[in-house]
């Protein structure tokens, strides 16, 4: 099974990596582990945080590992990207061409859960997807942790079922 530094969060990012710059980006959440994994791992649930982005064929309900799809990131832009690793409930990464993100949801010191992101690359390319990119991410990830927070009527009726 892979580790976090596998998904490429937190560590190395697996056996390939170790020549690649990281940018890194966290939020907080006071909400519980299974109501924010699910928001960023399950492709189907993306669009009620990132409003933009939806994906084609990288698992169900969550990403898959060795899974290739499509990320509609803005009408007309489909972006091709593999999912490499994945560690159910804490953290999964993919590949964008030379870009590897990386994603975790871990406990937060002083409570809560931390929401993070890790961007790898090459210097040049880390240096313009952190200033292109970076500030999205930013905001996506505090949506992300906004609707973390609130469970909807469809995620509480799931939560019963289960």
């Amino acid at each position: 099974m892979p580790t976090e530094s596998q998904c490429g969060v937190g560590g190395v990012g697996g056996p390939d990596c170790h020549d690649l710059q990281v940018i890194a980006y966290t939020a907080v959440s006071s909400a519980a582990a299974e109501d924010v994994w699910p928001l960023l791992a399950q492709p189907a649930r993306w669009r009620r945080w990132a409003h933009l982005r939806e994906a084609v064929g990288l698992g169900r309900p969550e990403v898959e590992p060795g899974r290739r799809g499509l990320v509609i990131a803005a009408p007309g832009l489909l972006v091709p990207v593999r999912v490499l690793d994945k560690v159910p409930g804490r953290c999964w990464s993919w590949s964008v061409g030379p870009l590897r993100l990386g994603h975790a949801v871990t406990p937060a010191k002083g409570g809560g859960r931390e929401v993070r992101v890790e961007l790898r690359g090459p210097l040049w390319l880390e240096v313009l997807v952190g200033a292109t990119y970076g500030p999205l991410i930013r905001l996506l990830l505090a949506n992300l942790v906004r609707v973390a927070g609130r469970r909807s009527p469809l995620d509480t009726a799931a939560s019963a079922r289960s």
